[in-house]
């Protein structure tokens, strides 16, 4: 149990470094302490959200009475960040969201019937959440980088994580569409339908910047993760057998 705490604690780091949410911090706060405890409580936060994922991911069959509890340490985790009660299931409304089509899993409806673009969209709540709050906090943020010119770069990591997380997911109830896709269509057709999605991101946000002035950094960011993540996914296809790993298991050259 420890060192499960301890890997999700440097996995909490990862992500929220990954989402370059202490990079907006620093901008507008200079005081490294309240910086520190800020990211602390979003740290608290994330690893609220991570604990109920572990249930949606090791359980197959869930108790509702199971998910309470989780969800009762997710809204404390937000009055410590300073959200009233009257607003905890607003904030909290995506994850319910992306919780159900976990959920629906269990009664046979595919992911896969979802589109891209929607599926991805709930899947980055978390990331989501941390930033609408940061932007609570320091509203000067959100003129500058507003929460909808981070929707493609939040599309293109939740992808990342999907294809970076292949082999980790096997043996679990993740949601992690790649790894479905494979299982259920096969190596060529994933690839070929995760290629063209990124395709699509890449295209949509060119027509973005040409019609909207984004921050230099949301676009450079954005562009550099259709990089990598392309780069990735070229690399997963190569390294996976052309049969579909139907048992559950990746056969890998």
């Amino acid at each position: 149990m420890e060192r499960r705490e301890e890997r999700l604690a440097i996995k909490i780091q990862e992500l929220i470094e990954y989402r370059r949410l202490p990079e907006l911090l620093d901008i507008v706060e200079n005081d490294d302490s309240i910086k520190t405890q800020f990211i602390n409580e979003l740290s608290d936060l994330q690893k609220a959200i991570y604990h109920l994922d572990h249930i949606l991911e090791s359980e197959w069959e869930i108790i509702d009475s199971s998910l309470e509890g989780k969800w009762d340490a997710i809204y404390n985790a937000l009055r410590v960040l300073g959200i009233e009660d009257d607003k905890l299931y607003d904030y909290c409304k995506h994850i319910y969201k992306y919780q159900k089509h976990e959920l629906e899993q269990r009664k046979g409806k595919s992911l896969l019937r979802l589109s891209m673009e929607y599926f991805y969209f709930y899947k980055s709540c978390d990331v989501k959440l941390l930033r609408r709050i940061i932007f609570d906090r320091y509203s000067v943020l959100r003129s500058t980088f507003p929460p909808s010119d981070w929707r493609w770069f939040d599309l293109v990591t939740e992808v990342n994580d999907d294809i970076e997380d292949l082999y980790e997911d096997i043996d679990t109830n993740n949601g992690n569409r790649f790894l479905l896709s494979i299982e259920q269509l096969g190596k060529e057709q994933a690839y070929l339908i995760y290629k063209e999605f990124l395709r699509c991101i890449k295209q949509a946000f060119d027509r973005k910047i040409k019609n909207k002035s984004i921050h230099p950094t949301i676009i450079e960011l954005t562009f550099n993760e259709l990089k990598k993540t392309s780069q990735l996914l070229e690399q997963r296809y190569r390294e996976i057998s052309t049969k579909a790993p139907l048992s559950g298991s990746l056969k890998v050259f």
